[in-house]
C-alpha cells in the first residue's frame, strides 16, 4: 500500500488541474447550480453521530461537510444513485464566517485531506467503489451580495466498478458490493450470543479464511472488503482491505462491552486498533492471515509499548517477535486528542468465576489473571455464639470476625479430662473443659475414695510382726501404698543361726549336737596309789578355762551325744542348768541392744 496521507495531498492538487480540463468535473455557475439537486450544508449537520465518531479535531465546516459527504457515499453504495459526483450549498451565515474569511476555510477543506482519509476509515463499505482521486471545485462567490456559495466533489471510481464513466458506479458494482455486506451480516449472526472476546475471534479467523492476501496493481478491489466477502479465494485482498473487512463487522455488531474499531494508517500499512472499555488494542488482520506461506496468527488484540507521544509503539506478538511501528503523522487528533495509545499489556478478558473468593474481612469474584469485582465486606445478620466457629457471611458463608472466648464450665468424668486418678487418699481429679471439648488448667474432684490395697512389701521396722529366729524367718505385715498397715503378713530372709552353748544346746530352740571332749586320763598318785579323774586335775589347775570346749558339727543329724563316762547324771544335769541359765542372760542382754539400736 502507498503512502496514504502522502499520495492523497498530491491527488488532491491534480484532481484539482485535471477539474479544468473535465466537463464532468467543472465549476457551476450559481443558475446552474440553482437548476440542479444539491444538498444544503449548515450548522445543522455538524452533530456528532457517536462519542467514537471520527475527525475529532475537525472544525465545524468540515464535521458539517463529513457528515454530508458520508451520507452521500451510502447512497451511491445502496444504489440509490449511480453518480459520485456530489453538489452541495455552503450556508456563510451558519458558520458565522467573517466574508474575508471564506476563501481561506474553503482553501484548507481542499488543501486538508484529514476529512478524505477519515471517510476512508469510517466508511470501509459505503465507500468501497472509490478510486484514487477525488476532485473538488466550487463557484464563484460574490461576497457583496451573497450568503452562500457551491461547491462540487467528483470523486473518481475504480476501474472494476465504472459505469457509464468514471464518475458513475455500475449495477454489477452494487450488487457485488450488497452481496459482499450480506455475508459480512452473516458472519454477524453467525456469532451474535457468544461472547465479545468469541465475536472478535471469531471474526478474524472467518476473515482469514475468505480472504487470500496479494496485490493486483496501485489500486483496485484488493484494497477493499469486496474481494474479502466474495467467496473466491482467487481474488487477493491486501492490508487495507483486512482492515477494513474487520471494521465492517465490529461496525454492524453489538457488543456487551463498549467495543469500536478504528482503521488506522502508518509506515504504508494499514491496520485496526479495537478500543474495548477505553484501552486501546492493536488489531492486524492481514498479519494474522498466512503471510508468504507463514501462518503468523500475530497481533490479536495485542498491547505495546509506546513513545513519540503514542506515534511510536513496541509490540510484542503472541508467538513473541517483537516490532516496532509507528503511526502516520496524519493520524494525530483524527480518532482521539493526539494519537491512539496502546494499553502495555495484551487484551484479556476476564472469565470471573461463579464461586466466591474470600479472606478474613472480604469476598468477591475472582477472573484467572487476578482481577476482581463484586468487592465487598462480609456482613452476617446473625453472630455466631460458638467459640470453635466463627461468624459466617450470609453472602459467601466464609468465616470471618473473632472467635469467641472458651467457657471452662463443664465437668466431663471421661479419661480424656482425667488429671489424677482417686486413690485411697485423695479423689479421681479432673480438668474442667469448654462445650467444644477444650481442655481448661482448672480441675475439679469427684467421686469416692478409694479402697486400701494391701500389696506392698514394705520391710521397715514399723511393719515387722515377728523378728527372725534360727528356725523362721523374720514377718512383716503388708501395707498399702499411703503406708497404712494390713493384717496379712510375709517372710522375709533367712533364720539366724543356732546359739549353741558348751554343751552343744541351742539356747532359742534346744537344739543339741555332739561336743568332742577331750579323752579322760586317770592321775597316779605315787605317794598313794589313787587314781583321780582328767576333771579333777583340770580343777586343780588355776591356770585352765573351766569351760568346755565345743565342737559345732555343720551337719546335726551326724553329730553323737557323747557324755564323759565319769561324770555322773547329776553333774550333768548341774551344769547344764547352769548354761542355760547363762544363755538366757545373753539373749535377753542382745533383746535388749536390738530394742534400742
Amino acid at each position: 500500500m502507498k503512502h496514504v496521507a502522502k499520495l492523497f495531498s498530491i491527488i488532491f492538487y491534480i484532481a484539482i488541474i485535471v477539474s479544468a480540463f473535465n466537463p464532468t468535473v467543472a465549476a457551476y455557475t450559481d443558475e446552474e447550480m440553482e437548476t440542479n439537486n444539491y444538498r444544503i450544508v449548515n450548522t445543522d449537520d455538524i452533530h456528532v453521530t457517536s462519542e467514537h465518531d471520527i475527525g475529532y479535531n475537525f472544525t465545524d465546516f468540515q464535521r458539517a461537510m463529513y457528515n454530508e459527504l458520508r451520507a452521500f457515499l451510502a447512497s451511491v453504495a445502496n444504489g440509490e444513485t449511480s453518480s459520485t459526483i456530489l453538489q452541495v450549498r455552503v450556508d456563510i451565515a451558519s458558520f458565522n464566517w467573517e466574508k474575508d474569511t471564506v476563501y481561506d476555510n474553503m482553501m484548507a477543506l481542499i488543501d486538508d485531506v484529514n476529512i478524505w482519509q477519515a471517510l476512508v476509515s469510517s466508511c470501509p463499505y459505503e465507500f468501497f467503489w472509490r478510486g484514487w482521486v477525488v476532485g473538488c471545485s466550487w463557484s464563484e462567490i460574490d461576497l457583496a451580495s451573497n450568503e452562500y456559495f457551491y461547491v462540487t466533489f467528483s470523486m473518481l471510481v475504480s476501474e472494476e466498478y465504472r459505469g457509464e464513466n468514471e464518475y458513475t458506479v455500475s449495477a454489477e458494482a452494487v450488487a457485488s458490493g450488497k452481496a459482499a455486506a450480506a455475508t459480512a451480516k452473516a458472519i454477524v449472526a453467525k456469532y451474535e450470543n457468544v461472547g465479545d472476546l468469541e465475536k472478535l475471534q471469531g471474526y478474524i479467523d472467518e476473515i482469514a479464511a475468505l480472504a487470500t492476501y496479494g496485490r493486483q496493481g496501485d489500486y483496485g478491489p484488493h484494497d477493499n472488503l469486496v474481494y474479502v466477502f466474495d467467496g473466491n479465494l482467487n481474488t487477493t485482498v491486501a492490508c487495507e482491505g483486512y482492515a477494513k473487512a474487520f471494521k465492517y463487522l465490529c461496525d454492524l455488531s453489538t457488543f456487551d462491552k463498549d467495543i469500536y474499531c478504528h482503521i488506522v494508517f502508518g509506515e504504508d500499512h494499514m491496520w485496526n486498533v479495537v478500543e474495548i472499555d477505553g484501552n486501546n488494542y492493536l488489531l492486524d488482520a492481514s498479519w494474522y492471515d498466512t503471510v508468504d506461506g507463514h501462518p503468523y496468527k500475530e497481533y490479536f488484540l495485542a498491547g505495546g509499548v509506546s513513545s513519540d507521544g503514542g506515534q511510536t509503539m513496541m509490540i510484542k506478538s503472541h508467538t513473541g517477535r517483537t516490532e516496532t511501528r509507528s503511526y502516520d503523522a496524519s493520524e494525530r487528533d483524527r480518532h482521539c486528542a493526539g494519537y491512539l495509545v496502546l494499553s502495555e499489556t495484551d487484551y484479556h478478558e476476564h472469565k470471573y468465576s461463579e464461586a466466591w473468593t474470600s479472606d478474613g474481612t472480604q469476598h468477591w469474584h475472582e477472573c484467572s489473571c487476578g482481577d476482581k469485582i463484586d468487592v465487598a465486606s462480609h456482613t452476617s445478620l446473625k453472630q455466631s455464639d460458638a467459640c470453635t466457629q466463627r461468624t459466617l457471611c450470609e453472602v459467601c458463608d466464609a468465616p470471618f470476625g473473632d472467635l469467641l472466648p472458651h467457657v471452662y464450665d463443664q465437668q466431663n468424668i471421661t479419661d480424656e479430662y482425667l488429671k489424677v486418678p482417686a486413690s485411697c487418699t485423695h479423689r479421681a481429679e479432673y480438668y474442667f473443659s469448654c462445650k467444644c471439648g477444650a481442655k481448661s488448667t482448672e480441675t475439679f474432684c469427684y467421686g469416692d475414695l478409694q479402697d486400701h490395697c494391701y500389696t506392698v512389701q514394705n520391710t521397715n521396722y514399723t511393719y515387722l510382726k515377728s523378728s527372725a529366729t534360727c528356725t523362721e524367718s523374720a514377718e512383716y505385715y503388708y501395707s498399702c501404698e499411703c503406708g497404712k498397715t494390713g493384717t496379712d503378713f510375709f517372710s522375709y530372709g533367712e533364720p539366724n543361726s543356732h546359739s549353741y552353748d558348751a554343751n552343744g544346746v541351742c539356747a532359742s530352740c534346744g537344739d543339741v549336737i555332739v561336743v568332742d571332749k577331750p579323752t579322760e586320763t586317770p592321775d597316779v598318785d605315787d605317794n598313794c596309789g589313787n587314781v583321780g579323774t582328767d576333771d579333777d586335775a583340770l580343777d586343780a589347775d588355776n591356770n585352765k578355762d573351766d569351760t568346755p570346749d565345743i565342737d559345732v558339727s555343720p551337719d546335726l543329724d551326724d553329730q553323737i551325744d557323747a557324755p564323759s563316762d565319769n561324770s555322773s547324771n547329776n553333774d550333768k544335769k548341774g551344769g547344764l542348768l547352769d548354761r542355760f541359765i547363762k544363755l538366757l542372760i545373753e539373749l535377753l542382754i542382745e533383746f535388749i541392744k536390738f530394742l534400742f539400736t
